[in-house]
């Protein structure tokens, strides 16, 4: 019997300046052009932010995030094991159900939930069995 709602955890890293490769920077200004004459040009804008920052779109892992809000999540500690992770948690049917999610006044859009930043996601399932006795 699934006791708790299922949950997902992550752990991300802010984007790094440049990548340690010269293919990684080659393909981030390559996809970045092809957005700018796709997505943001006549009839539609981009943000200025977007339109020049290559890492908007698509960025290499740099160190992990401190204590950063992502998605409208305040950071939290996982602990496997007596060990503790610092990363994100939420409601698996947050980020899998709906296609937007408000808040702290802004929408979030569930599909960058994870992305080319996300090191490592969990999803969490607590169950019990009746029988054993066990969870």
């Amino acid at each position: 019997i699934l006791v708790a709602p299922p949950m997902m955890f992550q752990t991300r890293a802010e984007p790094a300046e440049s990548c340690p490769s010269t293919f990684g920077n080659t393909i981030i200004k390559i996809q970045h052009k092809q957005m700018l004459q796709t997505q943001c040009a006549f009839p539609f804008s981009c943000d200025n932010n977007v339109t020049s920052s290559p890492d908007m779109l698509l960025a290499c892992a740099g160190d992990a995030v401190k204590d950063t809000p992502q998605f409208g999540l305040p950071a939290s500690d996982f602990r496997d094991q007596g060990s503790a992770t610092r990363g994100y948690a939420d409601f698996l049917a947050s980020v899998t159900d709906p296609v937007f999610l408000f808040r702290d006044g802004r929408l979030y859009e569930t599909k960058e939930f994870i992305d080319t930043l996300t090191q490592v996601a969990q999803v969490l399932l607590v169950f019990w069995n009746p029988e054993a006795s066990i969870t």
